[in-house]
């Protein structure tokens, strides 16, 4: 019998817009126009992994093909690099970002969505979705090759 341990998930949410607004107030040096680019690019690939790829309740095949799992990793190095470069780590509004409210569903619950203002939860709620969906992955081909249990 295998357990299914169910995946935190997310909403489709624009990053862009709150991490350019936090660019342009926080940094002297950089504008957003200057790196619309990237932050075009990770908005791109948070919306890819919450509108049905691996984070989302029931995608654990999801992980396994259509770039899933290469999304997410591409996604959280992404995170790892913008909070080498600064961006806000912590809930404070006084040095984080006002307007990025980014929400997570606990994968055990129906609780209330909880909502940080940095970049670091992010980074983690995509590991943690990340490691289930691996972890399954490989429970999936284990027993498939032991011809136990059929996956799709």
């Amino acid at each position: 019998m295998i357990i299914i341990i169910p995946l935190k998930t997310s909403k489709q949410y624009d990053i862009r817009a709150p991490l350019a607004t936090w660019v342009d107030s926080s940094n002297p040096y950089i504008t957003a126009e200057q790196v619309r680019e990237d932050l075009v690019r990770l908005s791109s690939l948070r919306n890819c992994l919450t509108a049905g790829s691996i984070c989302t309740a029931y995608a654990h095949s999801a992980a396994i093909g259509a770039r899933g799992m290469e999304d997410c990793m591409e996604y959280h190095a992404c995170l790892l690099e913008a909070e080498k470069r600064g961006f806000p780590t912590v809930d404070d509004a006084m040095v984080g970002a006002k307007e990025l409210k980014i929400s997570w569903n606990c994968a055990f619950g129906e609780e209330e969505p909880i909502v940080r203002s940095n970049i670091r939860h992010e980074s983690l709620c995509v590991v943690q979705c990340g490691l289930t969906a691996i972890l399954h992955g490989c429970i999936g081909r284990y027993f498939e090759q032991r011809g136990s249990v059929q996956c799709d």
